[in-house]
C-alpha cells in the first residue's frame, strides 16, 4: 500500500507539474497573441473580441463632436499613398490632406490598434484650418498597412523615417515639418527623434505616450491578467524575439528621447489610467531637447485631451509652431 500511494502522489505531482506548464504556456501565448500579434482575438481589457474590432477610448461625454468630426475628415479629398519599408519591405499605407496655403507638414502616427481617423479627426480639422498639410499613416500592423506584429516602436520609428524620406522628396516649398503621435504614436515619434532626422524636422509633439514597450505590457500584464512581471514578461519578450523578430528594448522612447534635439511638446491628461503621467513626467524629463515643454490637461483621459480643453490644446500647438517653425534648420540640431 505504501508503494502504491507514492506512485500515485508522484504521478498526481507530475501530471499538477505538467498542468502548470501548459497553462503557462497558454497565458504567455495569449499575451503575446493580444499584445503583439495584429490577427489578434482579444481585444483591450482582456476579453475576447466579437466583433473582431478592438473596443475604443469611450467618446460618449463629449457628446456627437468626435462623431461629426470623424465624419468631417473621412468626406475630406485625400491623396492615398503606399511605400515599403526600407527594414523589411512591409508595404506602409498613409492619407495626404492637403490645405490652401500650407505652412508645415504634420506627420501623424495613431494609437495601438486604432487608425488616424479616430485618433486625429478632432484635432485634424483645426490643423487643416490653420495651413497645416497632414499626412495620416497607418502603422504596421494596422488599418492597410502591412505587417504581422505591431512592435510599439521598435520597428515603426525607422517606418517614420521613410516617411520623412517620402516627405523630403516631395515638400519642394521646403515647408517645415513635425511629428505628430497620439499614444502608441506618441512613443513611436519619440523613438525616432532620437535617431539622424531630416533637418526640416522641427520639432515633435507626443501627445499621452508610455516610456517603453516594457513598462506599458508589463502594466497592463498586471491590471488586466493580474498576473506578476515575473517570469511572465522574460517569456513574452523571447515570443516577440522568437516570433516577430523584434526585442522590447528597441521600444523604449524614454532612452531614446536622450538624444532627441528636436524642440518637443508633450501632452498628457491628467486623469489618463492607460498610460499614467508619471510616463509623460519620465518622458519630459529624459528628453534631450533644449526647447522642451510639457501640457497637462486637467480631468481628460487616455488620447483624449483634444476633446477635454480643445481651447488650451489649440493654443499649446499654435505657441509651439509660432516659437519653432521659422528656425534656421541647423538651430533644431545642435
Amino acid at each position: 500500500m505504501g508503494s502504491k500511494n507514492k506512485n500515485r502522489t508522484k504521478i498526481i505531482g507530475a501530471a499538477a507539474a505538467a498542468g502548470a506548464a501548459l497553462g503557462y504556456t497558454a497565458v504567455c501565448n495569449q499575451l503575446f497573441d493580444f499584445t503583439v500579434a495584429r490577427k489578434s482575438l482579444w481585444s483591450y481589457g482582456g476579453k475576447k473580441k466579437k466583433d473582431g474590432k478592438a473596443k475604443a477610448v469611450p467618446l460618449d461625454r463629449y457628446g456627437r463632436i468626435p462623431e461629426q468630426d470623424q465624419e468631417w475628415l473621412k468626406n475630406r479629398e485625400q491623396d492615398e499613398l503606399e511605400i515599403c519599408s526600407t527594414v523589411d519591405d512591409t508595404p506602409l499605407f498613409g492619407r495626404y490632406l492637403r490645405c490652401e496655403n500650407p505652412k508645415r507638414i504634420i506627420l501623424c502616427a495613431h494609437g495601438y490598434r486604432t487608425n488616424s481617423l479616430k485618433d486625429f479627426a478632432g484635432v485634424a480639422r483645426w490643423l487643416h484650418e490653420n495651413n497645416c498639410d497632414l499626412l495620416t499613416i497607418d502603422q504596421r500592423g494596422c488599418g492597410k498597412s502591412g505587417g504581422e506584429y505591431i512592435t510599439f516602436g521598435a520597428r515603426e520609428k525607422y517606418d517614420v523615417l521613410d516617411w520623412l524620406d517620402f516627405i523630403g522628396s516631395h515638400n519642394r516649398k521646403g515647408l517645415p515639418v513635425y511629428l505628430y503621435g497620439v499614444s502608441m504614436g506618441a512613443s513611436t515619434v519619440s523613438c525616432a527623434s532620437g535617431l539622424t532626422l531630416p533637418p526640416n524636422v522641427r520639432g515633435m509633439i507626443a501627445d499621452c505616450g508610455y516610456t517603453s514597450m516594457k513598462d506599458i505590457c508589463t502594466l497592463c500584464l498586471k491590471k488586466w491578467f493580474h498576473l506578476p512581471a515575473f517570469p511572465f514578461m522574460q517569456s513574452f519578450g523571447r515570443r516577440c524575439q522568437r516570433k516577430a523578430h523584434f526585442g522590447m528594448q528597441e521600444a523604449d522612447a524614454e532612452h531614446a528621447l536622450r538624444k532627441c534635439r528636436i524642440p518637443s511638446l508633450f501632452i498628457h491628461g491628467t486623469a489618463d489610467k492607460f498610460v499614467p503621467p508619471s510616463h509623460a513626467i519620465r518622458n519630459y524629463q529624459a528628453c534631450g531637447a533644449a526647447d522642451k515643454d510639457i501640457l497637462w490637461i486637467d480631468g481628460a483621459e487616455h488620447a483624449v485631451s483634444y476633446y477635454e480643453n480643445p481651447a488650451e490644446y489649440r493654443s499649446a500647438l499654435k505657441a509651439f509652431f509660432d516659437r519653432t517653425e521659422h528656425r534656421k534648420p541647423r538651430e533644431t540640431e545642435v
